[in-house]
């Protein structure tokens, strides 16, 4: 799949990395616009599952997205089309309604992911429900239902606004049980407290590379909202994450979906509240 705006649609669809979240992977193998893009896990395109019982239009049509009687292959493929033309917002409502039609199809959450996270990079998460939590929910559905997607999302150029993320690396097969990974995982990532309404994260654990680590509480004045730091030092040893600012210390462990954890459960996320209240 290609990178956000006009030169990803414009690329060649049977390149690996070029335009389209489910573009072909074989040279010379391009896929047609009713097929829906091809995947990178052995799934066939969408038209090749049998011939559509409707006529679908040729364009852009995302108000075909509430019409009953379309089938997650016939929605999926509208959705490509859309995406071919870089309307990533009808794209993005018309593969959400190829998965409230068929939750089992597998290459339509894969779509869907890939154009919200394009949205999401353009700065459009809001508008589109585009956050990191929800393209994160599409991709492990898509994966759970279609393994060889695993290495597909690994190389998918749409998805580098996300590959970052703990939890799409946990997904891609990283061992977070080795410390290593682990460090390097941890290393420039930023956690985030509960929301506090319109103000953002209570609070944000910023872990520096070199070891630095910087707690910011949020404050609220009649100035407005800004952040008070805290400076100290992170590691990982014996699998978790050990930090201390000042006299205080925690030792979190670090969750396959982005959370760090204690006894008394989930204390920071690494998904931003990107359209709290």
């Amino acid at each position: 799949p290609g990178s956000s705006g006009r030169a990803a649609a414009a690329a060649r669809p049977d390149e690996p990395g070029s335009a389209g979240p489910g573009n072909a992977e074989t040279p010379g193998d391009a896929p047609r616009a009713e097929d829906g893009g091809k995947d990178g896990g052995g799934e066939a395109p969408a038209a090749a599952t049998g011939a559509s019982p409707h006529a679908l239009p040729t364009g852009c049509h995302p108000d075909l997205a509430g019409r009953t009687g379309l089938s997650g292959a016939e929605l999926n493929t509208l959705g490509w089309r859309c995406y071919e033309l870089d309307r990533l917002p009808e794209a993005a409502t018309l593969f959400a309604a190829a998965t409230r039609a068929d939750p089992d199809h597998a290459l339509a959450h894969y779509n869907l992911a890939c154009t919200l996270a394009r949205l999401r990079a353009a700065g459009r998460p809001c508008e589109h429900d585009a956050t990191l939590a929800r393209i994160l929910d599409e991709l492990e559905r898509a994966v759970a239902l279609d393994p060889g997607r695993r290495a597909r999302m690994v190389e998918d150029a749409d998805l580098a606004g996300v590959r970052d993320a703990i939890r799409f690396q946990a997904l891609a097969g990283a061992d977070l049980s080795d410390e290593a990974v682990l460090r390097e995982l941890l290393a420039g990532h930023v956690f985030y407290g509960p929301a506090s309404g319109a103000f953002g994260a209570s609070e944000r654990l910023v872990l520096e590379r070199g070891g630095a680590a910087r707690l910011e509480t949020l404050e609220v004045t009649d100035a407005g909202p800004s952040y008070r730091p805290a400076e100290g030092r992170w590691k990982v040893a014996d699998g978790r994450l050990h930090v201390e600012i000042g006299e205080e210390s925690w030792s979190w462990a670090v969750a396959a979906d982005g959370t760090l954890r204690d006894r008394a459960g989930v204390r920071f996320r690494e998904t931003p509240p990107e359209c709290s209240a």
